[in-house]
């Protein structure tokens, strides 16, 4: 890699090609952060979850505690959200509640909107990957 190729960003990051469409978006403030709950598969000395979050199930949309699909798609139109990432603790963890959200996040808001998983991988195969790209 040359590092002329590397650009020092005005987002206080460094860049190597471009920016992916949901960086983009998150830079931004177009995405919504969807914290599916505290519980992870692994037992990281540097985990960077708050103790208030670490292993708890509450689920968040921009830090507004939700409990329903319908409370997700109020605060995507609230924020006028063109996408999502899906963090946690592991969302894979809460894999049905990560698949539903991530399915009616793109029948009410369409192709377009985009979304992204952060993911560990002791939970990550295929037929859960797949499962998660088909929609």
């Amino acid at each position: 890699m040359k590092l002329s190729k590397i650009i020092n960003t005005k987002f206080d990051s460094f860049l190597y090609g471009n920016l992916p469409a949901g960086c983009r978006q998150c830079v931004k403030g177009e995405k919504l952060v969807l914290f599916v709950g505290g519980k992870c598969s692994r037992a990281c000395w540097y985990c960077s979850l708050s103790d208030n979050r670490k292993n708890s199930p509450v689920c968040f949309a921009n830090e507004r505690e939700i409990k329903s699909t319908k409370e997700l798609l109020d605060e995507v139109r609230l924020g006028s959200s063109k996408g999502c990432g899906i963090t946690g603790g592991d969302p894979l963890v809460y894999f049905k509640e990560t698949l539903r959200y991530s399915k009616e996040l793109k029948k009410k808001f369409g192709e377009k909107f985009h979304i992204h998983i952060y993911l560990p991988f002791p939970l990550v195969n295929k037929e859960r990957i797949k499962k998660l790209s088909k929609d």
